[in-house]
């Protein structure tokens, strides 16, 4: 079959019978790291291959609600190029299978600025991941952190991929 050409960050989409396959297709232009996920109330599964159909990735429910979530960090960036997704039903017991939901798409270049001292953000729906882009220019204390309601995890990435720190809780 055909796969969607994938031209945005977000698609929503839906497998509508049990069993269903939606592939999607899409471009880099340069090395980048990768963030795509799922989310939604519908139980997915993804995989991302190449152009030549070369396997690099999958997940079946580590993002939130058994959302497939997958991150190529620096260690497996991908180089420009074509790239397929798979999304099909997860298969964890008990979950829907069929149902609507939302691919998106995260790229390293394609980070939001983040160049105020406060930015309001939010997250849209459970799984969301919002990633912003903080310009260092010296060496510095830097102090990040989150405030609201919503209960929220912050990863902070050197721009070579390399996970500096995380927090969950505190």
């Amino acid at each position: 079959g055909n796969a969607h050409a994938v031209t945005q960050s977000n698609v929503a989409d839906s497998l509508d019978v049990e069993g269903a396959l939606d592939f999607y297709r899409f471009d880099l232009t340069e090395e980048t790291i990768l963030w795509l996920y799922t989310t939604g109330a519908t139980d997915t599964s993804i995989s991302l291959y190449n152009a030549n159909g070369t396997w690099r990735a999958s997940d079946n429910g580590s993002g939130a609600g058994n959302n497939a979530h997958v991150f190529q960090n620096s260690s497996a960036k991908l180089s420009p190029g074509e790239y397929y997704v798979l999304v099909e039903g997860g298969g964890n017991y008990g979950q829907a299978q069929t149902g609507p939901y939302t691919l998106s798409l995260r790229t390293q270049s394609g980070a939001m600025p983040f160049n105020t001292p406060n930015l309001a953000a939010s997250l849209g729906v459970a799984g969301d991941i919002d990633v912003f882009r903080l310009d260092v220019h010296r060496r510095t204390f830097l102090c990040l952190y989150t405030t609201g309601e919503t209960d929220t995890d912050l990863e902070l990435y050197h721009s070579n991929g390399t996970r500096i720190e995380s927090d969950n809780e505190s």
